[in-house]
């Protein structure tokens, strides 16, 4: 695993909550890897790992009609 995707996964597991935006996960690593990462980097350096990590975009998936409910 790159050390990117090493340094999410470490912080998600000590973050209280079991979620977090990209752009929260992005503030909470850069400092670490790489001060210039991205939102749009993380994920894809994330989406190379699906078995370590679960990416939900709100605007896609089954969950979207239940909106319009």
């Amino acid at each position: 695993m790159n050390p990117i995707a090493a340094s999410a996964e470490r912080a998600l597991h000590e973050h209280p909550h079991p979620a977090l935006r990209l752009s929260e996960l992005v503030e909470l690593i850069s400092p670490h890897v790489d001060r210039n990462l991205t939102p749009d980097r993380l994920r894809a350096e994330l989406e190379r790992h699906p078995e370590t990590f679960r990416l939900l975009d709100p605007w896609r998936g089954p969950w979207r009609s239940l909106a319009h409910v």
